[in-house]
């Protein structure tokens, strides 16, 4: 009797299974279909991004990691915050497609909807079926999942190798301790650590949730402990030799500590600070926050588990580091996708507070709230930052007008439509930071319209033609 019960036990669980996969492959479904929208367009080729095309296409095409100033000279990456986990598949993509925006793109969009699986996977894990297709939702219906994730950049590549490895993590925290686990947990936290700096937050985090285990009875062995630091070595190597040529420098570690090369970074702490308190974007964020925070504490201490931890880690030092920042809303993107994957246990928390016939309803009409705030957002602004006025400049590059000696001034998404080498480039990555020069002897010049403030062209130079936001500018 005890296996026919035990039988059926197995069979329920395999159904309800596998109509979370069901589920779970829908809102994927959905993120694909949304992220396809506007893929080229929404958000439109820019500065950043246009950067991190040249260094997959020179990888691609030259196996260079560096960008090229002048036809016969290059300068290394020490200052490009974006690693090798990112720009390695974009580069294998263009080698295979091409260099097109579309072969860029398109391996984004794989990491935007790989993001939503493992999102909704995670969550199962940490939470159950449930809190899983929440977690899933809660992304697919965030307008900056694909806002962010469309461009070639950082962030949800590092997400998604951050949630690869959190997996593992409840893997661990639920006995499953073989040496591959914890070999697997690192070398994903690594990729996600040197995918972007907001991600070098995991070192700290991931070491925390060692000490937890330590704390409550794990005992590594020398396997286990050789399964932890071939990774670090490894991917740290990889990434010092693709990255910095070796080791960072002081000048480049003071880079990564003020990128933007902020003067009073006392009064732009402040700045931000205020600002978090006075904006409905940062305002969500905080929101979301204290009902996390409120939910552990009733919860009690002695529940926390070592992926709460990590994430909550990870939140606050984003948003410590997001402080001496510009204050784009990009730079807590981490944080509030990080929230979203402990969200779910609010109202698992909260619902065990209230009389058993109101328990049902909290998790769906808490879900359904949160979604609701993203649909709105998501519908208000279906297609942030869009533009198509570099079609215009790739058409051209492409054409038989560009030709001669060419420099691009602060276009760098220009650079990766142009198809030959004979070029040079100017740089302006922060006011303190320059790469390249800003001489004549070109033929013409590609630069934006208007003309950055303090960006002053030879005089000997008119312009002639502007397409879209691009003005093209020839030699008297």
């Amino acid at each position: 009797m005890g296996g026919i019960n035990r039988a059926i036990q197995a069979w329920r669980t395999a159904s309800k299974d596998r109509k979370f996969w069901v589920a779970l492959s829908l809102i994927a479904v959905f993120g694909f279909v949304w992220g396809r929208q506007n893929l080229l367009d929404s958000p439109r080729p820019w500065f950043d991004e246009g950067i991190y095309l040249q260094v997959a296409k020179n990888v691609a095409q030259e196996g260079l990691w560096a960008l090229r100033v002048s036809p016969h000279q290059t300068v290394g990456l020490e200052y490009i915050t974006v690693g090798f986990p990112v720009i390695l598949p974009v580069a294998f993509s263009i080698r295979i497609f091409g260099a097109s925006l579309l072969a860029a793109r398109s391996v984004m969009l794989a990491w935007i909807v790989l993001g939503i699986l493992l999102a909704g996977y995670l969550g199962y894990r940490m939470y159950g079926r449930k809190a899983g297709l929440a977690s899933a939702s809660f992304l697919a219906s965030f307008g900056p999942w694909y806002a962010n994730g469309k461009n070639v950049m950082g962030e949800v590549p590092g997400l998604v190798l951050m949630m690869a490895s959190l997996i593992f993590l409840t893997r661990i925290e639920k006995g499953e301790r073989h040496w591959w686990d914890f070999f697997w947990l690192t070398t994903f936290a690594c990729l996600a650590a040197v995918s972007k700096p907001s991600f070098l937050v995991l070192g700290p985090a991931m070491v925390l949730a060692i000490a937890v285990l330590l704390w409550r009875g794990f005992r590594p062995t020398w396997s286990i402990a050789a399964a932890i630091i071939v990774p670090i070595v490894s991917v740290f190597a990889v990434w010092m030799w693709t990255q910095f040529g070796g080791f960072p420098g002081s000048e480049v570690l003071h880079h990564y500590l003020n990128p933007y090369g902020l003067d009073e970074v006392g009064a732009v702490m402040r700045d931000n600070f205020f600002g978090m308190l006075s904006h409905v974007t940062p305002l969500h964020l905080l929101l979301m926050l204290g009902l996390i925070v409120c939910a552990i504490y009733i919860r009690g201490r002695k529940r926390i588990k070592a992926i709460e931890y990590v994430l909550m880690t990870v939140i606050l030092m984003t948003l410590l580091s997001y402080l001496r920042t510009a204050g784009w809303y990009r730079y807590f993107f981490v944080a509030q996708i990080s929230c979203f994957l402990l969200l779910p246990l609010v109202p698992m928390v909260f619902s065990g507070k209230l009389h058993h016939a109101k328990q049902a309803w909290l998790m769906p009409v808490f879900v359904i709230f949160f979604i609701a705030m993203n649909l709105v957002a998501l519908i208000r602004d279906p297609a942030p930052m869009y533009g198509q006025g570099w079609r215009k400049i790739e058409d051209w590059l492409k054409s038989d007008k560009a030709s001669g000696s060419i420099m691009f001034v602060n276009v760098p998404e220009a650079v990766y439509f142009f198809r030959g080498k004979e070029y040079s480039q100017f740089l302006r990555i922060t006011d303190k930071l320059s790469l390249g020069d800003l001489r004549g002897g070109t033929d013409m010049i590609v630069a934006p319209n208007p003309l950055p403030d303090k960006l002053i062209l030879p005089y000997d130079y008119h312009q002639s033609e502007q397409l879209g936001s691009y003005a093209i500018w020839r030699k008297d």
